[in-house]
C-alpha cells in the first residue's frame, strides 16, 4: 500500500478527523508531503466525479460525503441520536454557552433529561458557576457534526446549515 492509499484508508476508517501533526508523525512524513497527499486524494474524488471529500475542519482531517450529498440523503438516513434529543442539542449549540434553566424555559422539563443523555453521550460538558451549569459542546459535537470548535464560527456555520435546510423545504 502507498502512502496516498494508506492516508485515504486511514482518514476514511477512523472516527475523528486526524491533525496533520498525527497524520506526519503515523506517515512518518513532513507536513508539506502529507499535505500534497491530500490534494492528490481530493483530486482523484474530483476526476472520477465521486460523492466523497477529504474535509478540512479547523486543520483536522477526515473522508465523507460533499455537502450537497449529505444534504440530498439527510431525510433518508436515520440519525443516532434520536430527534427530540437533536432538537435540544441544536438549540445549546446555537445559544452557547447558555445555562442549563435557560434551556429548560424554552423547551420544557423534558430538556433536563436530553441534556443528561446528551452529556452521558460525550456531546455537552456542564461547567458549574455560583451553583448554576452552563452548557457548552464538545469537542465530539464538532467532530461528529463536521463543525468549526471555535464557537462563533461553529454558530455561523449552523445559522448556514438551517438557512439551507430552510429553503430546501
Amino acid at each position: 500500500m502507498n502512502k496516498k492509499e494508506f492516508v485515504e484508508a486511514l482518514l476514511y476508517a477512523t472516527n475523528k478527523p486526524l491533525s496533520i501533526f498525527e497524520i506526519c508523525k503515523i506517515l512518518n512524513s513532513s507536513e508539506e508531503e502529507v499535505k500534497l497527499i491530500l490534494n492528490e486524494i481530493n483530486e482523484c474524488y474530483r476526476k472520477i466525479g465521486s460523492v466523497l471529500e477529504v474535509k478540512n475542519f479547523d486543520n483536522r482531517y477526515t473522508i465523507g460525503l460533499k455537502k450537497e450529498h449529505a444534504k440530498a440523503i439527510f431525510n433518508y438516513i436515520e440519525p443516532d441520536i434520536p430527534k427530540d434529543l437533536l432538537e435540544t442539542l441544536g438549540y445549546i449549540a446555537i445559544k452557547q454557552p447558555i445555562y442549563q434553566a435557560k434551556v429548560v424555559k424554552a423547551i420544557g422539563r423534558k430538556a433536563v433529561n436530553h441534556i443528561k443523555k446528551l452529556v452521558e453521550m460525550g456531546f455537552l460538558e456542564v461547567e458549574r458557576k455560583n451553583n448554576r451549569k452552563i452548557l457548552k459542546t464538545t469537542e465530539k459535537f464538532s467532530e461528529y457534526f463536521g463543525l468549526s470548535r471555535e464557537i462563533d464560527k461553529m454558530k455561523k456555520e449552523l445559522a448556514e446549515l438551517m438557512q439551507n435546510e430552510v429553503s430546501s423545504q
